[in-house]
């Protein structure tokens, strides 16, 4: 335990010491996400505004293909796995349609019929001290 004698003052240098902490975190904070912020615009292709043209790689690697192979990816849609993949990826995509939303909705009705049924309880039922 600290003694009497030795309790802390906040003093000029404490006031001094903190203000300049805070300028450096200040400055430290608005560097890196200036910098963050360049970065990420430049690399990422998912920032609007900015594209990247990957076709002429897809076209290169497609005529570097041998004409047997050619002929395999342009029939891969009739192949059965790939039909029923598609069959499958079309019925997610029908029975998912609005999942997100109608989960909130349902959340929030069960919400206010469980609030509902708590301030029944509590009117219904006499309030003991």
């Amino acid at each position: 335990m600290a003694s009497e004698d030795s309790s802390y003052h906040f003093g000029f240098k404490s006031v001094f010491r903190l203000l300049l902490f805070a300028l450096l975190v200040y400055f430290l904070i608005s560097y890196f996400s200036q910098n963050s912020a360049k970065k990420h615009s430049q690399n990422d292709p998912t920032v609007l505004g900015e594209e990247l043209d990957v076709s002429p790689i897809f076209d290169q690697a497609y005529r570097s293909l041998p004409p047997q192979s050619r002929q395999k990816l342009e029939n891969i849609s009739t192949l059965p796995v790939i039909i029923y993949l598609q069959e499958k990826y079309d019925y997610l995509l029908k029975e998912l349609n609005g999942f997100p939303q109608k989960q909130i909705n349902q959340l929030k009705k069960d919400l206010i019929q469980s609030i509902y049924n708590d301030l029944m309880k509590n009117i219904d039922e006499p309030q003991q001290p």
